[in-house]
């Protein structure tokens, strides 16, 4: 006997045993902490059409590979970078086949919304490019503290980085930078008025107290890639839920949260 679940635009099927799932369907999730908002949402849709339980974990990509490396129990992982993967391929701990890429963001400079800002400017999306020029304005008194992911783990800080690098302003800058744990506190240290300037990802600025000034050129498109840890015991239901992720329901989620098709 066999039970078919209707997801949107995938059908899993499951076996059944007499009249309870042979296999009961518990999936944890370690994603990117510029995933929050977004897999919260898919995980709340995907649980309504599914019977399958789905424990998430954010935090930052580097940090993710480094508990993984020591054994968290694991099954899927989603990263901010591309870098990240690698290190989690290279040490094994992902199934290299089950790799790919669901959902592309971008970077932008922020600074906090103006008391008198209206709704538009607040939290808004933004097509302008930041300039070296721009970038140099950082050197001013007015910003006395910039808000960066610490480059180490986290990828939205390493892209910063290599933009001021670019930009020549990595070393007049670094006096003022504030090194975060994470992309969001980034973003909390701006929205609190505890820095005067940020990098974070579009999908962090939608919707929130800060005012994009614009997109910060990165090396490369930003491609954020999923995979089956090697280590899971429910790799066939981990399978189904990154196939979910590619599904036009789960795409319209992410893009709602300020995400970038696939190119």
């Amino acid at each position: 006997m066999r039970l078919f679940c209707a997801l949107t635009m995938l059908t899993c099927t499951l076996p059944l045993s007499g009249t309870s799932l042979a296999a009961p369907c518990e999936l944890t999730i370690s994603a990117a902490a510029s995933l929050t908002g977004a897999f919260k949402a898919i995980a709340t849709q995907y649980q309504q059409l599914q019977p399958c339980k789905l424990t998430l974990n954010f935090a930052a990509s580097g940090v993710l590979v480094q508990q993984l490396r020591h054994g968290a129990p694991v099954d899927l992982l989603a990263t901010a970078d591309q870098q990240s993967m690698d290190l989690a391929e290279a040490d094994a701990l992902i199934d290299p086949a089950s790799r790919q890429d669901f959902i592309v963001n971008r970077l932008v400079l922020i600074v906090p919304a103006s008391p008198a800002a209206t709704s538009p400017q607040a939290g808004s999306e933004t097509s302008a490019t930041v300039t070296s020029a721009d970038l140099q304005q950082l050197t001013a008194p007015a910003y006395l503290r910039i808000a960066i992911g610490n480059p180490a783990t986290v990828p939205a800080g390493r892209y910063a980085k290599d933009s001021l690098q670019q930009a020549g302003l990595w070393p007049a800058l670094s006096p003022k930078l504030v090194q975060a744990a994470n992309v969001r506190q980034v973003l909390d240290y701006v929205v609190r008025g505890e820095a005067e300037a940020g990098f974070v990802y579009a999908s962090d600025a939608k919707g929130q107290q800060v005012r994009a000034l614009g997109l910060v050129p990165a090396t490369g498109p930003i491609r954020y890639p999923l995979a089956i840890s090697s280590t899971s015991k429910h790799a066939a239901q981990a399978r189904v839920f990154s196939q979910y992720l590619r599904t036009q329901a789960a795409q319209q989620i992410l893009l709602q949260y300020g995400f970038s098709p696939l190119e």
